[in-house]
């Protein structure tokens, strides 16, 4: 066999010059940053599922009433007036430990059923302040008001108008009736053929449609000899079906098809009986599933189709086929056509955009609201919102959704400890899940700085969790100025740490705090609180500023791991390392696999130097163990300055 080129996974036997191209050094995207996450009880959150915001004015319209939200807003996205602090945030979540429901209420249709389930978007006891008003307005138009403390939203002239019309036009069929439903349009069908004639009879079948059994009865039950009715069509797998029933002498009695058919080309009746004129009394139905159709028009389309029928697609916009408004047996002729309309979908479509409730159809709601037909006016308060008691476990289970989450910052929103050491729990499984981060922690306002340290650095003793004390004197959105506990200036830092580059050091940088106040003297004690792990704010001629941004770490004088900046710079240089090799796993380990990812390590590596994420690297080396590359660099991570030495000598000139 003549050799050949392998190139892109095809073997090439022509003789030529080939050329094959790997980028993939410089492939991979930046790893994400300030990415902020709060964990701790916000009951008007759903537990357990953290809810992003992008903006403060993406909080407020959450809950444009709730001033606390608005005041996180502020803090997470403007932290800082210090031209070193580009930015806040570059998203703030709330992780919610606390169980919590939703408060909702349920609007019925004319039949008095479940029509509409209306839910508040705010979990938690403040939903119960929700009502709704249903009133009819304008024919089969409905309006709703729906109101919260000072919040009113008005939904005027909601109704879907008609959509659709059907009906039959032909001549054949006796009775013809339309069942409608979201799961299924039926039409039923009824027709009587012509007599016998002379033991003989060809019955017009032009008109027949039907996806089921065919039910056939004798008019007449004087025949002296059987009679055989003979029918043939399509089954509805597609195949050609025949089938023949016998009615005995004397029998009219309806017998139904073996076969289920979707298409009869013929039917036929013979008899000995010469002198019978009875006549086939058939009857049959089509049905068409809504979900099979990509939008009603499409299923309207079919629905004309059926030989006899006309049925017309009327609305200016598309409608799921699968939103239809039920139709209950109605009989369907030229003079009385049968009407789709998507009156309750309309009504779902129109409340999206509500800030205070969301709507969805109940489980069973087949129909419009009662006041789509013209019912008197209904008015609802939302119930069933409540909160329970938190436990430690709640906080276990809560950070465990998180763990392979696009957060690089976590904010305790506690100040009990054995809370925040389930944070503490949770940051090496993050690790594990590629998800390195880091944890910013607050202790109760007034705690002494050796206090501090026992009960808190000393217990938690992190090199990802930095602890602040004292309290802060903010302006908040309102304007006012208030005495915010320590959280708040854990969340402002890390808020701060998020809106810098990678390695930043926030030592000799400025929150945006009016005043600072704790158990300590911010500057004369500057020093006792670095020494016990707390991150402290000390005053300058400029306003209150970060002294140091250490980390609880009290192991040793380990400078990367004291340091957050330093820290930050570690983890973040895993977090894009692992990246851009992780899409190797499950590759196969080829001769010149190991070189191929020591190469991929390097060049990222020399990215994150450019890209000022890490001081410098050196010695990378591969270990191939078969099933595993092990990879061993060292890197020099980007430290803070936190001493100048003036070595002076002095000498006589």
């Amino acid at each position: 066999m003549p050799s050949s080129l392998k190139l892109n996974g095809l073997q090439v036997f022509r003789p030529a010059v080939y050329a094959e191209v790997d980028a993939s050094s410089l492939g991979g995207q930046n790893p994400s940053t300030g990415n902020v996450c709060i964990v701790g009880a916000f009951p008007q959150f759903k537990q357990n599922e953290a809810l992003t915001f992008t903006s403060a004015s993406n909080l407020v319209a959450y809950d444009s009433t709730d001033a606390e939200l608005a005041l996180l807003g502020r803090i997470a996205f403007s932290p800082s007036l210090d031209d070193r602090v580009p930015a806040g945030a570059a998203s703030l979540s709330f992780l919610n430990v606390q169980s919590t429901s939703q408060a909702s209420t349920t609007l019925l249709d004319a039949d008095g059923n479940d029509a509409l389930v209306l839910k508040s978007r705010v979990y938690g006891p403040k939903g119960n302040r929700v009502t709704v008003q249903a009133e009819n307005e304008n024919t089969d138009q409905v309006k709703l008001t729906i109101n919260r403390d000072s919040i009113t939203e008005v939904f005027e002239n909601i109704e879907s108008g008609d959509l659709a019309s059907l009906y039959y036009a032909g001549s054949l069929l006796s009775v013809v009736t339309l069942t409608a439903t979201r799961s299924a349009v039926s039409l039923a069908w009824q027709q009587t053929s012509a007599a016998t004639n002379n033991g003989a009879l060809s019955v017009d079948v032009s008109d027949i449609a039907t996806s089921s059994t065919l039910s056939i009865e004798l008019s007449e039950s004087d025949h002296t000899s059987p009679v055989l009715v003979a029918i043939a069509g399509t089954s509805t797998t597609g195949a050609a079906v025949t089938e023949t029933l016998t009615y005995p002498a004397g029998n009219d009695v309806a017998q139904t098809t073996v076969n289920s058919y979707s298409a009869v080309t013929s039917i036929t009746v013979s008899t000995d009986d010469n002198t019978y004129t009875g006549a086939l009394e058939m009857s049959g139905s089509i049905a068409f599933n809504p979900s099979d159709y990509s939008d009603l028009k499409e299923l309207i389309v079919a629905l004309n189709a059926l030989s006899g029928f006309t049925a017309t697609y009327s609305a200016a916009r598309s409608y799921p086929a699968t939103e239809i408004d039920a139709v209950s047996g109605g009989i369907v002729g030229i003079a009385n056509s049968a009407i789709f309309r998507a009156d309750l979908y309309a009504v779902v479509s129109a409340l999206s955009s509500s800030q205070l409730v969301t709507a969805e159809r109940a489980i069973s709601g087949t129909k419009p609201l009662a006041q789509s037909g013209g019912a008197a006016a209904v008015t609802q308060r939302l119930s069933g919102g409540a909160q329970g008691t938190i436990s430690l476990n709640d906080w276990t289970a809560a950070l465990t959704t998180i763990e392979a989450s696009d957060f690089q910052i976590v904010v305790g929103w506690t100040t009990d400890i054995d809370q925040q050491k389930e944070i503490k729990k949770h940051l090496p499984k993050a690790a594990r899940a590629g998800k390195e981060r880091n944890a910013w922690l607050a202790v109760p306002s007034s705690t002494s700085l050796s206090s501090i340290k026992s009960n808190y650095s000393i217990e938690l003793n992190d090199r990802n969790i930095a602890i602040v004390g004292q309290s802060i004197d903010v302006t908040k959105p309102d304007g006012k100025r208030e005495v915010l506990e320590p959280r708040y200036l854990a969340l402002m830092l890390a808020a701060m740490q998020a809106g810098t580059p990678i390695g930043t050091p926030l030592t000799r940088k400025r929150p945006d705090v009016n005043d600072v106040s704790g158990n300590w003297n911010p500057n004369r004690d500057a020093e006792e609180a670095i020494k016990a792990g707390v991150v402290s704010l000390s005053y300058s001629t400029l306003g209150y500023r970060v002294e140091r941004s250490v980390t609880t770490y009290q192991t040793d004088d380990n400078p990367i791991f004291s340091e957050v900046s330093a820290n930050e710079s570690v983890n973040a240089s895993i977090r894009d390392l692992r990246a851009n090799l992780d899409r190797l796993i499950g590759q196969a380990n080829q001769s010149l696999t190991a070189n191929r990812v020591k190469s991929l390590a390097q060049a990222h590596l020399n990215r994150q130097v450019q890209d000022n994420m890490i001081k410098n690297y050196r010695d990378v080396s591969l270990e191939d163990a078969g099933d595993a590359l092990v990879v061993n660099y060292t890197i020099a991570a980007i430290e803070p300055i936190n001493f100048i030495k003036l070595a002076v000598s002095v000498q006589r000139f």
